[in-house]
């Protein structure tokens, strides 16, 4: 791989390691990391715009590296890679203080970045576990605990759609948010470009609220705190809930009986209610009748 990034880069590099197929190297006392990239080809243009744009003002942000032609890729043995410049910050774990929603623009060339089909994907997902629901053969047992997560994500698609018919004129900033996030997520991850997505405000706190919830380290006083100075609307607070509500970790462990058996339902419930009185003591949310009980 040396070659390769000399090739490209005109990197002359001595000594290089690769862990789980990312590639670290060090040149003229600066960090580098040579990383595959996953999502479609032509988004990385988009990325490197966006990338291009965050570190003028923040200098926590890592970055994007041209290749000698000016282009922000390179494909080695049908895998693409994207070479990036580490940026100085702490390699710690993030905290919730570390969401800070920064706002962005969305210009036309920035608008594929912007995930807007959340609330349709919801749907299908309910769709699909419904579907499999019918078609189990063995581990039938898995199915109260399949309704239970049905439940809360139709619980967060109801909340949605009637917050999109209630505040139908209202609107909140598109900030910077990532693909995926959670409370173990460190520093140095959160700043790295390839992650990214635009999105409603509420998307990064409501997935790091329901993995402190997870990981048991949710804290009440520090939710209660952040969210004094999180600047939410109305159509805010209805999002946040739904977000909290509707369970992305469940879904990536769908055929993972082992974790799902084991999952304490009571305790997230619990959980749950917290942070639903947390959020209905500050705004006019819809009530959820069992989070009351």
């Amino acid at each position: 791989m040396k070659n390769v990034i000399n090739y490209y880069y005109g990197f002359n590099i001595s000594n290089i390691y690769q862990v789980n197929g990312t590639y670290y190297f060090s040149y003229l006392n600066n960090k580098y990391i040579l990383k595959e990239y996953d999502r479609e080809p032509n988004e990385i243009y988009r990325l490197f715009t966006l990338n291009s744009i965050l570190i003028k003002s923040n200098n926590f942000f890592h970055k994007i590296i041209l290749t000698n032609s000016n282009v922000p890729y390179i494909n080695v043995n049908n895998k693409i890679y994207v070479l990036i410049k580490l940026s100085n910050v702490i390699n710690d774990k993030i905290s919730i203080y570390d969401i800070t929603g920064i706002k962005i623009n969305v210009t036309k060339e920035l608008s594929s970045l912007v995930f807007s089909d959340w609330y349709n994907l919801w749907i299908r997902k309910i769709d699909y576990l419904e579907y499999k629901i019918e078609h189990i053969e063995t581990n039938k047992k898995i199915i109260p605990i399949y309704y239970f997560f049905i439940g809360l994500s139709e619980n967060a698609v109801s909340l949605v759609k009637n917050s999109f018919n209630k505040y139908k004129t209202s609107s909140d900033d598109l900030v910077i948010n990532h693909r995926r996030l959670d409370v173990n997520m460190n520093i140095i991850d959160y700043y790295m470009p390839l992650d990214l997505v635009i999105d409603h405000k509420t998307r990064d706190i409501s997935e790091y609220i329901k993995s402190s919830i997870v990981n048991n380290t949710f804290d009440y006083n520090l939710l209660d705190e952040y969210l004094n100075y999180a600047n939410l609307s109305e159509y805010g607070y209805s999002h946040l809930m739904a977000r909290v509500l509707f369970p992305t970790f469940f879904y990536d462990n769908l055929e993972n009986y082992d974790y799902l058996y084991n999952f304490n339902i009571s305790k997230y419930m619990s959980y749950l209610k917290d942070v639903y009185y947390i959020i209905k003591n500050r705004s006019n949310i819809d009530s959820i009748d069992w989070l009351e009980k």
